[in-house]
């Protein structure tokens, strides 16, 4: 749903193009999104074999909630519609940065408490210890961006946003699917 979200969005502003006034930083969150939804497909398609047992709707709640997080800041990235006077999406970017950045701001808080909970619970076992890496992904993410939410100078998120889709590239290209 997040990347169709997204590509509906999308599909919107290139249909308005002329009341579009273009800008990358936006479309560069919504592929950022995209990026970090596909990696999560990816890594839980990945452990699926660590699945085992049954488990209560309770146990899988903390899941949909950080899920819930990854669709909402998805569906920030870009405007729902176009205004008939159009839409500077600067503009929208700079408007919309504290919404956007602090929703990823909670999927990241939110899967680094899920990780610490399981830590607490299971100990350091094998599986804990294989999903360190995406552990130190999350507080890398949570890192970036804390201060996107508190800054609005340009350079900031232009270095923050370019940082976060090299970034997130190699830390998806490092996950074996298996």
């Amino acid at each position: 749903m997040a990347i169709e979200t997204v590509l509906a969005s999308f599909h919107r502003l290139l249909a308005a193009r002329r009341r579009v006034r273009w800008h990358w930083m936006a479309p560069a969150t919504s592929v950022n999104a995209g990026l970090v939804t596909l990696g999560e497909f990816w890594i839980l398609w990945g452990d699926r074999k660590q699945w085992t047992g049954n488990y209560t709707f309770f146990q899988f709640l903390p899941f949909a909630i950080s899920l819930l997080f990854l669709f909402l800041s998805a569906a920030a990235t870009l405007p729902d519609e176009v205004p008939a006077e159009g839409i500077d999406l600067k503009d929208f970017y700079f408007e919309n940065r504290r919404h956007y950045w602090g929703l990823v701001a909670a999927f990241f808080t939110f899967n680094i408490l899920l990780n610490l909970m399981s830590l607490v619970r299971f100990g350091p076992n094998a599986v804990w210890q294989q999903n360190l890496p995406r552990l130190i992904g999350d507080f890398v993410g949570l890192g970036l961006a804390a201060p996107l939410i508190i800054f609005r100078a340009y350079w900031v998120h232009a270095v923050g946003i370019a940082f976060a889709l090299v970034y997130l590239l190699f830390f998806l290209n490092s996950v074996p699917l298996s």
